[in-house]
């Protein structure tokens, strides 16, 4: 699961029209607040009743520190690309307003349907907060610096972590100067170009690093450098 909480001086959504035929019936269709905390939530391919949980309990812990009148719970898939099934989402986001309601007040936004909304944001420190919320305990990696550099600047998450992508490509261009990067993704590369693809890695995984570290390179041409079998920062070992 993914969230994205936006401390807002005034939000506002309303409804247009149905994004998918299984979207909520008799929904809340309008809604206009101030002191709003506005939690877009992204239920993902694996969340459990875990993932709830402890999703709750980081907005409740993050709410507490802002003092909003509210809190919206906000249907948002733009967050992943791996998305639950609608019917578990819907489920799921039911459970988190639920379990919510027992400690501050909070409504839920439609889920399936495409909405208009108005957010402004009051731009304190903790105004804007990103969390990315696993069944798995993390903590048995070690918080390296550069794990905690990512957390520090809410780096959004994703199957194709930024930072391993980047990392590749600067790699490559530095140990093959000739080349010319060409394309990220499948392809069929000509001489002197090559593609990257990014496989999703199961296991344990590090927000930012290792999301994607099972990389594939096609290179049109001769390439002898001796290719990295791991990746280290200052804490870790990743194969």
């Amino acid at each position: 699961m993914i969230i994205l909480m936006i401390h807002s001086s005034f939000f506002s959504f309303s409804t247009r029209e149905k994004a998918i035929e299984s979207a909520e019936e008799n929904p809340l269709h309008d809604f206009k607040g101030e002191n709003v905390l506005v939690v877009f939530t992204a239920v993902e391919e694996g969340d459990d009743e875990k993932v709830v949980g402890k999703a709750v309990t980081q907005i409740v812990e993050d709410a507490r520190k802002v003092h909003p009148d509210l809190i919206v719970l906000y249907p948002y898939a733009h967050l992943s690309d791996r998305l639950a099934k609608p019917g578990v989402a819907v489920s799921m986001l039911k459970e988190m307003e639920n379990m919510i309601t027992k400690e501050m007040k909070v409504i839920r936004a439609p889920f399936g349907w495409y909405k208009s909304f108005t957010v402004s944001c009051y731009g304190h420190p903790l105004s804007e907060l990103s969390r990315r919320i696993r069944s798995e305990d993390l903590e048995e990696i070690r918080k390296s610096e550069e794990v905690k550099y990512c957390e520090k600047f809410g780096f959004p998450t994703s199957p194709h972590a930024t930072f391993m992508r980047r990392a590749v490509i600067s790699w490559l261009k530095n140990n093959a100067r000739e080349m010319t990067v060409e394309t990220e993704g499948n392809g069929s590369p000509v001489q002197g170009e090559f593609s990257v693809t990014y496989s999703q890695q199961r296991g344990k995984l590090i927000p930012c690093l290792n999301e994607s570290p099972t990389i594939t390179v096609n290179y049109g041409g001769e390439f002898n450098v001796e290719i990295p079998q791991s990746f280290k920062d200052s804490s870790n070992t990743l194969p």
